[in-house]
């Protein structure tokens, strides 16, 4: 399942409004000052296979929240 979100990149729209890029790597990549998060990781786990449009609910120990996914590339 997660090697299909491997080396994209997902811009999402934050509950704020804020809007990041992220690409998805492998656990041993994932960098988070240089854009890059593990598919492993609470984002990359809910960005895993959703496309432009989508809303990807991301779940984390201390919280939930969605997010919208405004491309995939």
């Amino acid at each position: 399942m997660c090697r299909r979100g491997l080396g994209r990149r997902y811009t999402i729209r934050l509950p704020d409004g804020t809007v990041e890029t992220w690409e998805l790597t492998a656990p041993g990549q994932a960098n988070p000052r240089a854009g890059r998060i593990s598919v492993q990781s609470p984002l990359g786990r809910a960005l895993v296979g959703k496309s432009r449009g989508e809303v990807a609910e991301v779940r984390t120990p201390g919280e939930a929240y969605a997010v919208e996914v405004l491309d995939v590339t």
